[in-house]
């Protein structure tokens, strides 16, 4: 068998990052890896803004929350049956829904924040009170602990690592799971039109 040519490494090195990164998804650990990250930061933004640096949750702060629940629960959908690509599909649409929806409530949010900083008279209309949850699921109910608004809106700029606030940093963290889902996503459906016709 003789070498690639020069024209056909290009082609083999695609092939094989798609090939290593459907194989990954294939399994459950990328599954569980996002489903633990996923609660993980609602337990960090619990446990260190809201209990030691006694940031109380607006709002906003909360439905951010609720949407990581939401990748949480797409993540150990697609731990349950990991090689069926449309197990994958489904729970890939679960947890899309909660990154998107997730990161438009941190655009949000990062609005206020900056009209916040910027207006000396600045007034928030988000901030605690009762909060309409996404699919009427009572978060509020089940861990009014986490889920409770308690506080108001665009005291973000209160933090900062790095130069960039809570929500720059949540803008960030969304980015780069939106990618890292679709990625995976793409790869398996290439996998798939792959054995279908071989190239």
């Amino acid at each position: 068998m003789s070498p690639p040519s020069l024209f056909q490494l290009p082609r083999l090195l695609l092939a094989d990052f798609w090939g290593t990164l459907a194989a990954a998804a294939r399994g459950r650990a990328l599954w569980l890896l996002g489903a633990a990250l996923a609660l993980g930061l609602d337990l960090f933004s619990y446990a260190f803004f809201q209990g030691r640096l006694k940031l109380a949750p607006c709002s906003e702060c909360v439905l951010i929350r609720a949407y990581w629940i939401f990748v949480m629960a797409g993540g150990l959908l697609g731990a349950v049956y990991p090689r069926s690509l449309w197990a994958s599909l489904a729970a890939g649409a679960v947890a899309f829904y909660g990154l998107a929806a997730g990161l438009w409530r941190t655009l949000i949010l990062e609005a206020i924040n900056l009209e916040a900083v910027s207006d000396p008279n600045f007034f928030p209309l988000c901030g605690s009170g009762r909060v309409k949850f996404p699919w009427g699921i009572p978060f509020d109910r089940v861990s009014p602990a986490l889920f409770q608004a308690t506080g108001a809106c665009g005291g973000d700029s209160l933090w900062s690592l790095g130069g960039f606030t809570m929500t720059q940093w949540l803008i960030l963290i969304y980015g780069v799971a939106l990618a890292a889902l679709f990625l995976a996503l793409a790869a398996r459906l290439y996998e798939r039109a792959r054995r279908a016709r071989p190239f």
